[in-house]
């Protein structure tokens, strides 16, 4: 009986020491936001039942404010509890959930509520984010005479398939929140995207003018659109099925984790287990629990060191022509070194018998393939440098022939056209210059043989003029005359202008058809070179699609591995707590277990406690002596004040009287004095005396 008593005592202590730490914990997370309580830890400590049970469903109200915003006065009890549990267990906290737990919670008993609001609160956003899931997660009860209805059973179907998108969809808005880019790498990648959009449209354009007048074309654009369609339908459809694989993976390892868990609690429960075998299980666990934590994080940091290793690739500078052939060199060698090194192997370990023969083979076809292609892109490479230094070279011939600033393309194109058209008009104005010379000529033998028939033309011309009222006209003709011929040497220079210019023109179009006769080859070479480089450049916008969306799934990955981490860390956290605590406790038993052994040997005599005390008996019988004395003289104290509790009284009452009656003779006598000094004389102070 005393040693249980003991054990009682030492887990109050117990729970008193815990429960300042929650105080503890509690009182600082409230004082902090979202709450901002600004309690401390008396006032916090001395709360009543329903403000505490208030503070409580506040907390409540911050994860689900849509089911906790309720006014407790107007709840009733039933409900309350009914609300609490169902949502403490969607927020996995451990308790039995009886009735007796779900009383003390409705009526704000610190003892049940302190745990929870320590369990809570350092964690509130993993379960405000628990609590927002849980909305769309949690099963639905459904009766089982209602569960065989055809309906109800493809509605539960189509529930359980939405909530499976909806945990996919999550996962991955996670998986893309949690990707950092900064500004830079954006710009560099729209810069990018852009560029690649520039190419694409000047492809197409291209391909439209000259597909245009084909009839085929628009059936061939349809065909390639449905083909580009179907091709990215098919990599969505394969990407959705490797994440339904890997989440079917997941599950099926909880479903065998829980299976194992559950096995292991009902064999532990299937009979009195003693406290070794308990603390044995659980030591057991928590070594399971820290070597699949280990090997979590040997794979994290697996896939952190790959993660940085393809940063890394991203960010350093792009690889030459030359460097990559030096690797594929370096490739090979060590692949002809794997060779000789595997047929040396196999020649010592008897192919014959060999199992792996098949795999072996398929594995150097692969690589042989694999050479190939390394070859046939290095070939691909050096044809396209060396079809981009003939390029230059010719760019370099026709800037010594013609200058620095030859035109090309376009310009040219618009500046032979306009020579076309100044060499027809130039054509023109030639001829009507001839027709207006030979009328010239007509003109001057005309005024030749006028002039041998009138010698006095002059005097004649002036007498007419002046007769007709025209006088000066002769001579504004002659200067008509000399502005005209003024007016055809200038057109004489402008011929020899355009004739110069047509020369020029002819001069540069035989150059022109010469280049273009040299350079023809060169440029069909040109075309098949860029046609194989459209062609790589394709492969390798494949590839590096493939590798996006590698990358894209191994973050995904990586985001579920670190929530599985997180998870298992909190369960291995709560574990060793209460390994703790039950190490705590076996200690405190085994500590009382030895009291009880050495209070055996003090009773049987084989020592003693101290010099005044043969054992723990005398040493608490003493005490307790003391104390019944103690509370004697108590007894005594009380009835002593309780038989003068009536005489007391009343002598306080008289002389409060007494009190009273000589503050007011004070107050009079002061009031005498003053109103005596100020008429002028004094009188004289009596004695103080009390008269009964």
């Amino acid at each position: 009986r005393r040693v249980h008593g003991g054990t009682k005592l030492v887990f109050f202590v117990l729970c008193l020491c815990l429960s300042e730490m929650d105080l503890k914990t509690i009182v600082e997370h409230l004082n902090a936001p979202p709450f901002n309580l600004n309690l401390s830890f008396d006032v916090f400590d001395e709360k009543t039942p329903f403000e505490l049970l208030e503070t409580f469903n506040d907390v409540l109200k911050y994860l689900d404010p849509r089911q906790h915003t309720v006014d407790l006065r107007d709840e009733p009890p039933e409900t309350m509890a009914i609300r609490f549990c169902n949502f403490l267990q969607v927020l996995n906290f451990k308790s039995s959930y009886d009735p007796n737990f779900q009383q003390n919670l409705i009526h704000g008993d610190k003892r049940t509520i302190y745990p929870i609001l320590a369990y809570i609160l350092p964690r509130l956003p993993e379960l405000q984010k628990r609590a927002y899931l849980a909305r769309f997660l949690v099963p639905i009860d459904v009766p089982s005479d209602l569960a065989m209805d055809e309906e109800m059973q493809n509605a539960i179907k189509q529930h359980e398939k939405l909530q499976f998108e909806f945990k996919v969809t999550h996962a991955n808005l996670d998986a893309l929140k949690g990707e950092s880019l900064l500004p830079g790498d954006l710009k560099k990648a729209i810069q990018q995207l852009e560029q690649e959009k520039d190419q694409l449209n000047n492809k197409i354009a291209n391909l439209k003018t000259k597909h245009a007048n084909k009839e085929s074309f628009n059936e061939l654009r349809e065909v390639t659109s449905t083909y580009r369609q179907e091709q990215e339908q098919e990599v969505r459809i394969a990407e959705r099925m490797r994440e339904q694989k890997r989440a079917l993976e997941q599950l099926e390892q909880h479903l065998l984790m829980a299976t194992q868990r559950l096995h292991e609690v009902k064999r532990a429960n299937s009979s009195d287990v003693s406290a070794d075998r308990m603390l044995a299980v659980l030591r057991e666990e928590v070594r399971k629990g820290r070597d699949q934590q280990e090997r979590i994080l040997r794979e994290i940091e697996d896939k952190n060191k790959r993660f940085d290793q393809l940063e890394t690739a991203l960010t350093e500078a792009p690889v030459s022509a030359a460097e990559v052939e030096d690797l594929n060199d370096e490739v090979k060698r060590l692949t002809r070194e794997v060779g000789v090194l595997q047929d040396k192997a196999n020649e010592a370990n008897n192919p014959t018998d060999d199992r792996l023969a098949v795999y072996k083979q398929q594995a150097s076809l692969v690589a042989k393939k694999k050479e190939r292609l390394m070859e046939n892109i290095k070939d691909l490479e050096r044809e396209k440098a060396d079809m981009e230094t003939v390029i230059a070279g010719k760019e370099k011939e026709y800037e010594t022939v013609k200058g620095p600033n030859f035109l090309k393309g376009a310009e040219f194109k618009n500046y032979a056209n306009s020579l076309r058209g100044k060499t027809n008009q130039f054509k023109k104005m030639k001829a009507e210059l001839g027709e207006i010379r030979a009328e010239l000529t007509v003109l001057n033998r005309t005024e030749q043989l006028l002039k041998s028939r009138a010698t006095n033309m002059d005097e004649f011309l002036k007498s007419m003029e002046d007769r007709k009222g025209v006088s000066g006209y002769t001579k504004t003709q002659s200067a008509l005359e000399d502005v005209s011929a003024t007016k055809t040497q200038v057109d004489e220079m402008k011929g020899k202008t355009l004739e110069e210019y047509s020369r020029v023109v002819e001069k540069i179009n035989s150059q022109l058809k010469e280049k273009k006769n040299k350079l023809a080859p060169q440029i069909k070479e040109l075309r098949v070179v860029r046609q194989r480089y459209a062609e790589v450049e394709q492969v390798f916008l494949e590839r590096r699609s493939v590798y996006e969306n590698t990358l894209v799934g191994l973050d995904s990955e990586k985001a579920k591995l670190e929530t599985d981490v997180a998870v298992y860390q909190e369960e291995i956290g709560r574990e060793e707590s209460r390994y703790h605590q039950l190490q705590s406790m076996t200690s405190i038993i085994d500590a009382q277990l030895q009291r009880a052994q050495d209070e055996a040997k003090f009773l049987n005599g084989d020592k003693t406690l101290s010099r005044e005390f043969r054992s723990y008996t005398d040493l608490y019988q003493s005490k307790t002596a003391q104390q019944e004395n103690y509370a004697k003289e108590l007894r005594k104290q009380q009835k002593n004040i309780k038989e003068g509790h009536e005489g007391n009284v009343k002598q306080y009452k008289l002389f409060s009287d007494v009190k009273k009656l000589l503050s007011v003779k004070m107050k009079i006598l002061r009031q005498e004095v003053n109103a005596a000094a100020a008429q002028g004389f004094a009188q004289p102070m009596e004695a103080d005396r009390l008269v009964l």
